[in-house]
């Protein structure tokens, strides 16, 4: 029973991961798209960088809300009958 629960706890720590790398190479694609449809070649890196920052703090968001929106152990104690 242990190896099963640290199993699940292996697996879900690669599925943050790659939540991860999805929202980052997503943002890097979009910065990608911004740049190449600008004007101003020379700031390609720039934006590429920005749109992942942003993707980046995105993606964490998500897995800090996601890690912290479970049932709260004493929610029966303030349901109101």
């Amino acid at each position: 029973m242990y190896e099963q629960i640290a199993s699940k706890k292996r697996r879900a720590v690669i599925y943050i991961a790659v939540f991860f790398a999805v929202w980052v190479g997503v943002g890097a694609l979009l910065g990608w798209l911004v740049a190449a449809s600008s004007s101003a070649r020379n700031s390609t890196n720039g934006s590429v960088l920005v749109s992942v920052a942003i993707a980046a703090l995105l993606a964490v968001a998500g897995i800090v809300f996601t890690l912290t929106s479970g049932a709260c152990p004493d929610a029966g104690r303030w349901r109101v009958t």
